[in-house]
């Protein structure tokens, strides 16, 4: 059982290609992508394994690919590099009828979709590339907006009214292949954000940063009675995309822990010098104690002043084991936040290879400035 770090929600209609997304992401990153590396619990391995291998075998023809499901699925993930732990990730897959589920009756589902949004880094959308087929730009938007974003525009506009604000969106058009040769990249542009307006629209709040991706198992994977290779293409990047910004949650807790841990030493270290000071105060009492003649009659004195003396020592080196643990974990943490630092800056520097199409308050940018405005 892996341990969650953050939580990422994927949404689509049923027949988008989800289950085909996430099982190319699963063969090509379990085995190793440009050092990174995602693994998840034994039982869930054997079931992705056995399903990509089926994948695999091209004599199955259109039955190699799993059919379309309306039932959610749940997965945990680690993310690698080297090895080495970068992010652990809840990985929930709804199907777009869970949108309805408020209509019909079953509130508690559609209450448990709407706390793992809450939770989420990122909220992935996957459009079915097929949708895009053809020469006539009009015609896809419109089976966009029938198949697709009539039902979630409609609920990112509920969610964002109870919530103030969106999570950064990633729009993953699946199955890019079939759509390839008669939508270019231009044309996707255009055609998305006109079917997904509202999130393409300057806001004086509540903005956040959009992407575009389209994925897919392999050109060409389709063709010969869908006996083509499984290669998949940019199908790393929406992952890629959402760790980027559940990193930069993490560094801003991290930051945040940090100061905390920085304001409770610095309260410390002011205790131990005021006690510094009384300690002090006492030596010269006790001094001034000792000094002179008849020191019979001052034994009761000097003897108080060396117990609350002694009592401030104590409490002194009480504070300065609790000041040490405290710099430890501070030291801690701030090497734990280097590392999520560098984490982060590697995986920019693949997204911003990537040339994304991505947006901020609907005007469009590079992924290098996503990194200059520091994430969101």
């Amino acid at each position: 059982m892996i341990t969650i770090d953050t939580r990422f929600t994927i949404l689509g209609m049923t027949g988008a290609g989800k289950t085909c997304y996430l099982l190319g992401m699963y063969y090509e990153l379990c085995a190793g992508l440009q050092g990174y590396t995602m693994i998840t619990d034994e039982d869930k391995s054997i079931e992705l394994r056995s399903q990509y291998l089926r994948i695999l075998d091209k004599s199955l023809g259109i039955n190699r690919f799993p059919a379309g499901t309306d039932s959610t699925t749940k997965y945990e993930f680690e993310l690698q590099y080297c090895y080495d732990p970068i992010i652990s990730f809840g990985y929930d897959d709804y199907a777009g009828g869970i949108l309805t589920k408020k209509n019909s009756g079953d509130l508690e589902e559609y209450e448990e979709f709407k706390n793992s949004l809450t939770s989420s880094s990122v909220l992935f959308i996957c459009i079915d590339g097929s949708l895009l087929e053809g020469n006539d730009n009009e015609e896809k938007i419109r089976k966009i907006k029938t198949n697709c974003s009539n039902v979630i525009n409609e609920f990112i506009s509920d969610y964002k009214k109870n919530n103030k604000k969106l999570p950064p969106i990633s729009l993953v058009i699946t199955k890019y292949d079939i759509c390839e040769m008669t939508t270019s990249k231009e044309d996707l542009e255009i055609i998305i954000k006109e079917a997904f307006n509202p999130l393409f629209t300057p806001q004086d709040e509540g903005t956040c940063i959009v992407s575009i991706i389209p994925v897919s198992l392999g050109a060409g994977i389709c063709d010969d009675d869908n006996k083509g290779e499984l290669q998949p293409i940019n199908i790393h990047v929406p992952i890629f995309f959402g760790i980027y910004f559940a990193l930069y949650d993490k560094i801003e807790v991290g930051n945040e822990q940090i100061g905390k841990i920085l304001s409770l030493i610095d309260a410390k270290m002011l205790e131990v010098s005021r006690l510094d000071l009384e300690i002090r105060g006492y030596e010269r009492e006790r001094l001034h104690a000792l000094d002179g003649f008849m020191l019979w009659g001052r034994s009761r004195k000097i003897l108080n002043i060396e117990y609350n003396r002694e009592r401030k020592y104590n409490i002194r080196k009480e504070l300065e084991i609790n000041l040490k643990n405290l710099q430890e974990e501070r030291d801690l943490r701030v090497s734990t936040l280097n590392t999520i630092e560098q984490n982060q800056k590697r995986l920019a520097l693949e997204l911003d290879s990537s040339n994304l199409l991505i947006y901020n308050n609907g005007n469009k940018i590079s992924f290098a400035d996503v990194i200059m405005r520091g994430g969101v």
